[in-house]
């Protein structure tokens, strides 16, 4: 793929990996690290237009065999996500998203990031955390974040704007 400096790479994740699943430790475990191995592919691949997503389908299959009503199975056609992965590989895919899909409903599901808070290290404590939970749950201002450096420089200009350190660049 680098050397023709074009891909599309599709990883399948789970809603059982997204929002958790009684019983699915294991499974969901592994399809979150497709999650995260999406992101770092999709980081790699981005100057040789390689476009790395993530696929979170849900359908009718041996593995739901006897959880679901006949009625709700047949909602479920795994052909209603087959459109979902072809738009994940065409020529003008994005990259780093995770569709979701099922029934013939798609959706995109992002993790964000909320504003958060700075304390003092004389503040930090367990019970300051707690106390302030209301404001670091707040989702006013919540954030995507390209990458794990963008989330570090986001704290450490924090913590310098609030400590009075001028930082450069």
């Amino acid at each position: 793929m680098r050397e023709q400096n074009y891909g599309r790479i599709v990883l399948t994740t789970s809603g059982s990996a997204l929002y958790g699943n009684f019983g699915q430790a294991n499974y969901g475990a592994a399809k979150a690290a497709m999650v995260g191995l999406m992101n770092v592919l999709a980081a790699e691949g981005q100057k040789n237009d390689i476009r790395v997503n993530a696929l979170a389908p849900t359908a009718a299959a041996r593995m739901t065999a006897g959880i679901l009503e006949p009625q709700t199975a047949s909602l479920m056609a795994p052909e209603a996500i087959t459109p979902a992965v072809l738009m994940l590989v065409c020529q003008d895919a994005p990259s780093r998203m995770i569709l979701a899909a099922g029934a013939g409903c798609y959706a995109v599901t992002r993790i964000l990031e909320t504003e958060g808070i700075y304390l003092p290290e004389s503040e930090r404590t367990p019970e300051a955390i707690e106390a302030r939970l209301a404001q670091m749950t707040d989702m006013a201002g919540a954030h995507l974040i390209g990458s794990a450096f963008e989330q570090t420089d986001r704290y450490v200009r924090k913590a310098a704007a609030a400590s009075g350190i001028q930082l450069s660049g």
